[in-house]
């Protein structure tokens, strides 16, 4: 490969001179990153930066979504409960959800927002509650008998989720209408490679701009594109070159199930969208990394959905005696991630800003 680069390079120096080896080799590099996958990743200076901090109450929250120049966060170990805080993490709002029937066995309630609208489900109760963000007064929308384990609002009627199928538990995916309370699944859209449970599993996230529901697998290197009626529009890969799970699934003979005999390798920890740009953040090391930033830092890279490419990457640093980022949230002009017991504002630079202008204008 290396004398390939030496004789090509003393060509394009007799015919075009230094300028046009230079051009040649960037397309040739470009080439190589998108069609070889070396796994080395492009750290771009100046991508996103932190901002703006702002103290929580406890390590417990995760980000429920976003209305105008508000970010909501709701709380695992106080699921009713709604923190508001401005895009500058300047002020907080507190706001506590009523709902008209507290009689279900909820075990883990969590809070979606969607304007202008807020929903509260636990998905192994086959519950679904709706309600306004003008009063955060909620009733039973959905009362049938689909379990699931994951959800995303796609609009104020359709929320994509996943579930499992009967007599087998593998996962699947569908859509659940909140004014019919009807589900429909998808099992097209989950590849199974081995168990159809734990391989296909992932983080679910809907872009408004583009229209596009996105589900990113945890243990390898594969994420789907689907419509708003979850119709398979692409099958992307991540820059890492995991494409097979690699997972210990043990069988408990006394109750049939399955369970992890191993902690797995997560390829993808998280995952979030914006317009055409995934942000995914990664459990991998690329080639060439340095180990000791990440004990320091959560590794983002960022993907383009309509040419299913990489971009770049850029770091979220720990926060000291804190751990790593949690969770977070992308919009038009920074990443919000959860960091032990803040929230963290990282806001975009020219680089990451100029692909969302460019993806208005196309």
């Amino acid at each position: 490969m290396k004398s390939t680069i030496q004789k090509l390079t003393v060509l394009i120096l007799l015919a075009f001179g230094s300028a046009g080896v230079m051009l040649v080799l960037y397309y040739w590099s470009e080439n190589r990153m998108q069609k070889e996958n070396p796994f080395i990743r492009r750290y771009t200076p100046l991508a996103a930066g932190k901002t703006a901090e702002i103290k929580l109450d406890n390590r417990y929250y995760y980000i429920a979504g976003r209305s105008g120049s508000r970010i909501f966060l709701a709380n695992q170990k106080a699921p009713l409960y709604v923190t508001e805080v401005d895009t500058m993490l300047k002020t907080r709002i507190e706001h506590k959800i009523e709902l008209d029937r507290y009689d279900f066995p909820f075990r883990s309630a969590e809070v979606r927002i969607a304007a202008p609208y807020f929903y509260v489900y636990d998905g192994l109760v086959p519950v679904l509650y709706k309600g306004k963000l003008s009063d955060f007064k909620g009733k039973v929308a959905v009362n049938g008998k689909t379990f699931f384990t994951g959800a995303v609002i796609l609009d104020s009627a359709d929320i994509a989720i996943r579930g499992q199928k009967q007599g087998t538990g593998e996962n699947l995916l569908g859509l659940l209408n909140a004014e019919s309370g009807r589900t429909e699944f998808r099992p097209e859209l989950l590849e199974k490679q081995t168990d159809g449970l734990f391989d296909t599993s992932g983080t679910m996230s809907y872009s408004e701009g583009l229209q596009r529901f996105v589900y990113v697998y945890y243990f390898r290197n594969q994420y789907i594109v689907a419509d708003n009626e979850l119709k398979l529009k692409a099958r992307g890969r991540t820059i890492d070159t995991t494409s097979k799970a690699k997972l210990k699934i043990v069988k408990i003979e006394s109750s049939g199930d399955t369970k992890l005999g191993a902690p797995p390798i997560t390829v993808n920890i998280n995952s979030t969208v914006v317009s055409n740009l995934l942000f995914i953040n990664s459990g991998i090391m690329g080639r060439y990394e340095i180990p000791e930033v990440w004990k320091v830092a959560s590794v983002v890279d960022v993907y383009d959905l309509n040419k299913q490419i990489y971009l770049l990457s850029f770091y979220i640093y720990d926060v000291p005696n804190s751990g790593k980022m949690r969770n977070f949230f992308a919009d038009n002009g920074a990443v919000y991630a959860v960091i032990g017991n803040s929230l963290h504002k990282y806001s975009f630079g020219k680089p990451i800003k100029d692909l969302l202008n460019k993806s208005k204008r196309q």
